[in-house]
Protein backbone atom coordinates (compact mmCIF):
# COMPACT_ATOMS: atom_id res chain seq x y z
CA UNK A 1 0.00 0.00 0.00
CA UNK A 2 1.63 3.59 -0.78
CA UNK A 3 2.05 6.09 1.67
CA UNK A 4 -1.39 8.27 0.61
CA UNK A 5 -3.14 4.87 1.17
CA UNK A 6 -1.67 4.08 4.73
CA UNK A 7 -2.30 8.40 5.80
CA UNK A 8 -5.89 8.28 4.01
CA UNK A 9 -6.52 4.66 6.56
CA UNK A 10 -4.93 6.34 9.67
CA UNK A 11 -7.02 9.96 9.07
CA UNK A 12 -10.43 7.27 8.26
CA UNK A 13 -10.05 5.92 11.70
CA UNK A 14 -9.64 8.78 13.43
CA UNK A 15 -12.49 10.69 12.18
CA UNK A 16 -15.04 7.49 11.20
CA UNK A 17 -17.35 8.77 14.25
CA UNK A 18 -17.74 11.98 12.62
CA UNK A 19 -17.21 11.06 9.29
CA UNK A 20 -17.47 7.43 7.81
CA UNK A 21 -15.50 7.35 5.00
CA UNK A 22 -14.58 4.20 2.79
CA UNK A 23 -13.05 3.41 -1.08
CA UNK A 24 -14.40 0.26 -2.65
CA UNK A 25 -13.25 -0.71 -6.28
CA UNK A 26 -16.68 -2.65 -8.16
CA UNK A 27 -14.70 -5.31 -10.42
CA UNK A 28 -17.91 -5.69 -12.18
CA UNK A 29 -17.17 -2.04 -13.85
CA UNK A 30 -13.83 -0.98 -12.62
CA UNK A 31 -14.86 2.05 -11.09
CA UNK A 32 -14.13 3.39 -7.60
CA UNK A 33 -16.57 4.39 -4.94
CA UNK A 34 -16.23 6.74 -2.39
CA UNK A 35 -18.46 6.41 0.14
CA UNK A 36 -19.77 9.00 3.13
CA UNK A 37 -21.28 7.36 6.44
CA UNK A 38 -22.43 11.16 7.59
CA UNK A 39 -22.33 10.62 11.90
CA UNK A 40 -22.18 14.67 12.53
CA UNK A 41 -25.26 16.93 12.04
CA UNK A 42 -24.31 17.19 7.80
CA UNK A 43 -26.82 19.44 6.12
CA UNK A 44 -26.53 20.41 2.50
CA UNK A 45 -28.04 23.22 0.20
CA UNK A 46 -29.76 22.13 -3.25
CA UNK A 47 -30.24 24.36 -6.18
CA UNK A 48 -32.82 26.34 -4.69
CA UNK A 49 -30.76 26.55 -1.83
CA UNK A 50 -33.32 24.57 0.36
CA UNK A 51 -31.39 22.34 3.21
CA UNK A 52 -30.73 18.85 3.01
CA UNK A 53 -29.95 16.84 5.88
CA UNK A 54 -27.91 14.08 4.14
CA UNK A 55 -27.21 10.00 5.59
CA UNK A 56 -25.27 9.52 3.18
CA UNK A 57 -23.43 10.48 -0.02
CA UNK A 58 -21.74 8.22 -2.49
CA UNK A 59 -19.01 9.15 -5.26
CA UNK A 60 -18.53 7.07 -8.24
CA UNK A 61 -14.96 7.40 -9.81
CA UNK A 62 -14.05 6.34 -13.37
CA UNK A 63 -10.04 7.42 -12.82
CA UNK A 64 -6.84 6.72 -11.28
CA UNK A 65 -7.08 4.70 -7.77
CA UNK A 66 -4.61 7.93 -6.61
CA UNK A 67 -7.00 10.47 -7.57
CA UNK A 68 -9.61 8.35 -5.67
CA UNK A 69 -7.71 8.45 -2.97
CA UNK A 70 -6.79 11.71 -2.81
CA UNK A 71 -10.09 13.14 -2.94
CA UNK A 72 -10.83 10.61 -0.25
CA UNK A 73 -7.83 12.18 2.05
CA UNK A 74 -9.37 16.24 0.59
CA UNK A 75 -13.29 15.37 2.47
CA UNK A 76 -11.58 14.28 5.44
CA UNK A 77 -8.47 16.88 5.42
CA UNK A 78 -11.79 19.38 4.88
CA UNK A 79 -14.22 18.44 7.05
CA UNK A 80 -11.71 18.03 10.12
CA UNK A 81 -10.37 21.71 9.44
CA UNK A 82 -13.26 23.44 8.72
CA UNK A 83 -16.21 21.34 9.87
CA UNK A 84 -17.72 21.01 5.90
CA UNK A 85 -16.57 19.64 2.55
CA UNK A 86 -16.77 19.77 -0.87
CA UNK A 87 -17.99 17.16 -3.33
CA UNK A 88 -17.86 19.54 -6.27
CA UNK A 89 -13.91 19.82 -7.12
CA UNK A 90 -13.62 15.77 -6.91
CA UNK A 91 -12.69 13.71 -10.03
CA UNK A 92 -15.87 11.95 -9.98
CA UNK A 93 -18.25 11.38 -12.64
CA UNK A 94 -21.89 10.53 -10.62
CA UNK A 95 -23.22 11.42 -6.79
CA UNK A 96 -26.22 9.47 -5.29
CA UNK A 97 -26.62 11.41 -1.68
CA UNK A 98 -29.30 9.80 0.70
CA UNK A 99 -31.17 12.36 2.51
CA UNK A 100 -32.22 11.57 6.41
CA UNK A 101 -35.90 11.31 6.74
CA UNK A 102 -37.58 14.12 8.39
CA UNK A 103 -38.79 12.42 11.79
CA UNK A 104 -39.06 14.39 14.95
CA UNK A 105 -37.80 12.89 17.89
CA UNK A 106 -39.32 12.83 21.58
CA UNK A 107 -36.52 14.01 24.12
CA UNK A 108 -36.63 10.44 25.24
CA UNK A 109 -36.41 9.24 21.51
CA UNK A 110 -33.42 11.67 21.23
CA UNK A 111 -31.15 9.29 23.50
CA UNK A 112 -32.15 6.09 22.24
CA UNK A 113 -30.23 3.81 19.85
CA UNK A 114 -33.83 3.01 17.46
CA UNK A 115 -37.16 4.45 17.28
CA UNK A 116 -39.77 2.64 15.67
CA UNK A 117 -42.12 4.39 13.79
CA UNK A 118 -45.26 2.18 12.42
CA UNK A 119 -43.37 -1.22 12.42
CA UNK A 120 -40.25 0.24 11.27
CA UNK A 121 -37.12 0.47 12.77
CA UNK A 122 -34.79 3.72 12.72
CA UNK A 123 -31.26 4.19 13.64
CA UNK A 124 -30.74 7.21 15.93
CA UNK A 125 -27.29 8.59 14.97
CA UNK A 126 -25.78 11.85 16.62
CA UNK A 127 -26.59 10.78 20.00
CA UNK A 128 -23.45 8.38 20.68
CA UNK A 129 -25.50 5.79 20.83
CA UNK A 130 -25.26 4.30 17.05
CA UNK A 131 -22.51 5.18 14.23
CA UNK A 132 -22.29 4.09 10.49
CA UNK A 133 -19.38 2.57 10.31
CA UNK A 134 -19.07 1.98 6.52
CA UNK A 135 -21.12 2.26 3.77
CA UNK A 136 -21.61 -0.08 1.26
CA UNK A 137 -20.57 0.12 -2.64
CA UNK A 138 -23.22 -0.20 -4.86
CA UNK A 139 -22.14 -3.32 -7.13
CA UNK A 140 -22.99 -2.25 -11.01
CA UNK A 141 -23.31 1.67 -10.99
CA UNK A 142 -21.45 3.11 -14.30
CA UNK A 143 -20.76 6.19 -14.91
CA UNK A 144 -23.60 8.48 -16.59
CA UNK A 145 -23.94 7.32 -20.79
CA UNK A 146 -22.43 3.84 -20.37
Amino acid sequence: MSQKGQYLDKEAKQMRYRLAVSLFKDFSTGCYQITIGCNDHIVAKDSVGQERHINTIKILCNCDYLLVVLDAEAILTEYEAAGKFSIANLHCCDKRIEEAIDMKLTDEEKNQAFVIRDGVPYMVIGNGKNFLNSINYEKGWLPPGK
